[in-house]
C-alpha cells in the first residue's frame, strides 16, 4: 500500500512539474548531522555521514513550484538497550533514504541572478540496516537556500535542511527487538546542488 502511495504521489508531482514554466533537474550532494533517537529501555546513534539525491523541480513565474525528491544517507547506527548499556547490534551500517514531495517558494527578482527560496515538504522515509528488518516512516523536511543562477542553463543552489520522521515504535529501525514507545528522528543537513534548467 505504501509503495502504491509512493507511485501515485510521484506521478501527481511530476504532472504539477510539467505545467511549470521552468524545470529543473537538480543533484545534491552535502552532509547530514547525527542524532540519537530513545524508544523505551534503548536508544539508537545516527552517525553523522554524507549524503547525496537528485531532483526534479518546476516553478512558474510567480517563483511557486514542487520538488520531487530523493535523497540517501550511508550511515552507522549503533544501539545501546538499557539498563546495562550493552550494544546490540553487531552490525550498525544503515541506509536512509527520503522520498519527499517538497512545496517551494522562490524569491524571484527582475533580472537577478539569485534566488532565495524556502521549502516544506512530506514523504517518507525508508530505512535499511544491515541487522534488522527494512522500514518505511512518517517524514518531512523543511529547507532554506538559495539558488545561483548563470547566463546559461546551467545554476548552482546552496541549502540548509531540516528532515524528521516519526514511527510509533522502533520496531525494524534499526534491529528485531520490539519497543512501543514513539520514536521521532531529526536531522539537520546542509548541501550544495548543480541545476539544469529548462525554461518553456
Amino acid at each position: 500500500m505504501k509503495k502504491i502511495l509512493i507511485v501515485l504521489v510521484s506521478i501527481l508531482a511530476i504532472q504539477g512539474v510539467a505545467r511549470s514554466q521552468t524545470i529543473s533537474l537538480v543533484g545534491y550532494g552535502g552532509y547530514v548531522f547525527g542524532d540519537n533517537v530513545s524508544f523505551g529501555n534503548a536508544s539508537a546513534n545516527i552517525k553523522g555521514s554524507g549524503m547525496w539525491g537528485a531532483a526534479l523541480e518546476g516553478y512558474n513565474q510567480y517563483g511557486n513550484g514542487l520538488e520531487l525528491l530523493y535523497q540517501q544517507q550511508n550511515t552507522n547506527v549503533p544501539v545501546i538497550g538499557y539498563p546495562g548499556g550493552n550494544q546490540l547490534n553487531q552490525r550498525t551500517g544503515a541506509v536512509l533514504s527520503w522520498i519527499l514531495l517538497n512545496f517551494e517558494r522562490y524569491f524571484i527578482q527582475s533580472d537577478s541572478h539569485v534566488m532565495p527560496y524556502g521549502g516544506l515538504g512530506l514523504g517518507v522515509l525508508l530505512t535499511a540496516p544491515e541487522n534488522g528488518n527494512s522500514g518505511s516512516y512518517f517524514a518531512w523536511d523543511a529547507k532554506l537556500g538559495v539558488k545561483l543562477k548563470t547566463a546559461g542553463k546551467v545554476g548552482f543552489k546552496l541549502q540548509a535542511q531540516l528532515l524528521s520522521s516519526t514511527a510509533a515504535s522502533g520496531t525494524g529501525w534499526y534491529y528485531g527487538y520490539v519497543y512501543t514507545t514513539y520514536s521521532t528522528l531529526w536531522q539537520f543537513g546542509l548541501a550544495g546542488g548543480i541545476t539544469i534548467d529548462f525554461s518553456k
